[in-house]
């Protein structure tokens, strides 16, 4: 419920995530990527995948396209890494078994 809530949320004011409001340092974006895991930690993985969504909605709103490119990768970075390691498995795997 709150997921999809969030996700309304950031489709209707998604340029004010990606600004520096008054009274705070960086863009909200960049403190929630910063604290990704911490915050998805919780979530079912359809809560995970709506939450994703919306943080796409957010980065779809920064008009830098280098900057949106690194927030593209700095919210792919924890997926990334797990399928990483499920590749480094399975070759672990293949190689053993051979």
């Amino acid at each position: 419920m709150a997921c999809d809530t969030f996700i309304k949320i950031t489709q209707k004011t998604r340029r004010h995530f990606v600004m520096t409001q008054n009274g705070e340092t960086e863009p909200f974006v960049d403190e929630i990527l910063a604290n990704l895991e911490r915050i998805t930690q919780d979530l079912s993985p359809h809560q995970v995948h709506t939450f994703y969504e919306a943080i796409g909605y957010m980065i779809s709103a920064q008009p830098n396209k280098p900057l949106q490119e690194k927030l593209i990768a700095k919210l792919m970075a924890l997926p990334n890494a797990a399928v990483c390691v499920c590749f480094s498995l399975s070759n672990y795997s293949l190689t053993q078994s051979m």
